[in-house]
């Protein structure tokens, strides 16, 4: 007789999605140092903290949802804008963009 049970939903899901964890964990986090460094920001304890953290995770799921169902064209426009120099560019490609675009402008002076 086989004695291993099978794990609950939660489990299931965490497994299936380990970086959703992370990224409640990480909100954690973000949410104590603002507790800690912010007086406005008041928390209870650890456990409304956690929950805080899912909730935000669960809001954020659903924008991201209704976004990609109600703009069929955001795809289009995020695919468009990678040609584009971001914020954080960690490939060094948007620097080297602009320092050709500066030599380019300073040959004309």
């Amino acid at each position: 007789m086989s004695t291993e049970r099978r794990p609950g939903p939660i489990r299931r899901w965490a497994r299936a999605r380990p970086s959703d964890i992370v990224d409640v964990f990480v909100y954690v986090v973000v949410l104590n140092l603002a507790v800690e460094y912010v007086p406005q920001v008041i928390s209870e304890g650890f456990t409304l903290s956690l929950l805080t953290a899912v909730l935000l995770k669960i809001a954020l799921e659903v924008v991201l949802a209704l976004k990609d169902r109600l703009s069929p064209a955001a795809g289009r426009l995020e695919r468009a804008g990678q040609g584009r120099c971001r914020a954080v560019d960690l490939g060094g490609r948007c620097g080297q963009q602009v320092r050709g675009a500066r030599a380019r402008q300073s040959a004309v002076r």
